[in-house]
C-alpha cells in the first residue's frame, strides 16, 4: 500500500505524463491498476482535490472499473471499512453525474449504466442491500436515456413483486419506492411524482411527505387522518408512533383545536416526552381561565 500524500503525488504525475502519451491506447490495459486502486483506498477526505483530479484525467468507463473492482475487493473479502466504501460509492456516484453533464453519446452511458447494474444486482450484493441501493441510486442521473430508464424500472418493478410479500426485505422495498419517486421527480412532473407517493403510503417517509404538504396546504382534515392511519398501520413501533403523534400534536396547533391539543400534549407528557410539559401546562392554565 502507498503510504504518505507525497508518494500520491508522484504516482499520479506519473500517471499524468501516461496518459498524455497514450490517448488512443487502453488504460487498464497499461496501467498498474493495483497501484491505482491502492492509491485511491488510501487517499484521505484531505485529499480530496487529489481524487477529484485523477477521476477528471481517467477516461470514465477506466475509473468506473477501478471503483467497481475496489468495491468487490472490499466485499469479496468480508472485511467492509464503511469509510473505503462509502468514498467508492461516492466516486461511482460522481463518475455517473460528471458522463450525464459531459458530451456522452447515448452508447457510452448504456456502457457506464451496465457496469454499475451488473455488479449492483451481483450475488456480491445479497447480503449487504443498502450498499446495493447505493449504486442502483447511483445509476439515476444516467435515466436521462430513456433506454437506460426502462432497464432501471423493468428491475425496480421485478424486485418489488419478489419482495412484496416478504418481512425480511421491507427496508429494501422501501428504498425501490424511493427510486422510483426521484425517477419520477427527476424526469417527470412533480405531479405524478406526489401521485406516486400517495399510492404508496405503507413508506413511512412518503406518508410524511404527505402529511406535511396537507398541513402546508391547511388540510387539516386529510392530514389528521393519514396520522391515524399511520399509527393504527405502525402499532408496536415506537419511533413511527411517536413520529404520527407529533405530526397530529403540530396538526391541532395549527387547526387551533385547543382541546384536542391539550389532551395529546398531556397524553405526550406522561408517555416521556418532555418537552410537552411547558405546553400541556400552558393549556391546561388557559383553559381554566
Amino acid at each position: 500500500m502507498l503510504k504518505n500524500v507525497q508518494i500520491y503525488h508522484m504516482k499520479i504525475l506519473d500517471f499524468y505524463a501516461f496518459r498524455a502519451n497514450t490517448k488512443k491506447e487502453s488504460l487498464l490495459g497499461k496501467l498498474n491498476k493495483q497501484a491505482l486502486i491502492d492509491l485511491l483506498m488510501n487517499l484521505t477526505n484531505k485529499d480530496l482535490f487529489i481524487k477529484q483530479e485523477l477521476l477528471l484525467h481517467l477516461d470514465h468507463i477506466a475509473a468506473l472499473s477501478l471503483a467497481i473492482d475496489t468495491l468487490e475487493t472490499l466485499f469479496t473479502s468480508g472485511d467492509v471499512a464503511e469509510k473505503n466504501a462509502e468514498d467508492s460509492f461516492r466516486w461511482v456516484l460522481a463518475i455517473a453525474e460528471e458522463a450525464v453533464s459531459s458530451t456522452f453519446m447515448a452508447r457510452d452511458k448504456m456502457k457506464l449504466f451496465n457496469l454499475i447494474f451488473r455488479h449492483a444486482t451481483s450475488a456480491l450484493y445479497s447480503q449487504w442491500t443498502d450498499w446495493r441501493i447505493c449504486l442502483l441510486f447511483a445509476t439515476a442521473p444516467l435515466c436521462s436515456d430513456l433506454a437506460i430508464r426502462n432497464k432501471l424500472e423493468a428491475y425496480i418493478r421485478k424486485r418489488q413483486k419478489i419482495l412484496w410479500s416478504s418481512k425480511h426485505y421491507i427496508d429494501e422495498r422501501y428504498q425501490l419506492q424511493e427510486l422510483q419517486h426521484l425517477l419520477f421527480e427527476s424526469f417527470d412532473c412533480k405531479s405524478t411524482a406526489f401521485l406516486y407517493m400517495t399510492q404508496n403510503l405503507d413508506n413511512s417517509r412518503f406518508r410524511r411527505t404527505i402529511i406535511e404538504s396537507a398541513i402546508e396546504n391547511k388540510q387539516y382534515g386529510e392530514a389528521l387522518k393519514l396520522c391515524f392511519e399511520g399509527e393504527a398501520k405502525d402499532r408496536g413501533h415506537v419511533g413511527l408512533m411517536r413520529q404520527w403523534r407529533f405530526l397530529r400534536y403540530a396538526i391541532y396547533e395549527a387547526s387551533g383545536d385547543a382541546c384536542a391539543q391539550r389532551i395529546l400534549a398531556l397524553e405526550l407528557f406522561r408517555e416521556g416526552n418532555l418537552q410537552y410539559y411547558e405546553k400541556s401546562r400552558e393549556l391546561i392554565e388557559q383553559t381554566s381561565r
